[in-house]
């Protein structure tokens, strides 16, 4: 699913930089591998793309409950570098409380979205892209 938005966001002409720990087959894409966990990594490597592509236009952050701090600290370096609002979108598998620290930013328009999920005879599981 992330992919299939990666490879939109590139279709409409952003230059795209993507943190990851694998990188995969997409073309036109800045492969930033590294450890989303590692906030001085991610303040380093953000800062680097910057000065290669520009400031920032759009944030997609889908990134797992264990690294919480990290969607913040990606929003603090995209606001304190950015001179025009960016738009933030946070994506979650589940019912989370809203980012207020993030909310709370400058040049932070802040956006949740929240994945789908049902409930089958075998179990649950996630909605498919279609479905969505």
């Amino acid at each position: 699913m992330l992919r299939g938005t990666t490879q939109w966001i590139v279709d409409q002409g952003y230059k795209t930089s993507v943190i990851a720990r694998n990188k995969t087959d997409l073309s036109h894409v800045n492969w930033i591998n590294l450890n989303y966990k590692n906030m001085s990594q991610i303040k380093i490597a953000l800062l680097e793309s910057i000065k290669i592509f520009g400031p920032i236009e759009l944030v997609v952050s889908w990134i797992h409950d264990y690294a919480k701090d990290t969607a913040f600290e990606i929003a603090k370096v995209t606001s304190e570098t950015s001179l025009a609002p960016v738009n933030f979108y946070q994506i979650f598998g589940g019912l989370t409380p809203d980012s207020e620290d993030i909310k709370k930013l400058s040049n932070i328009k802040y956006h949740k979205i929240i994945l789908g999920s049902v409930t089958t005879n075998s179990g649950f599981r996630w909605l498919t892209n279609q479905e969505i």
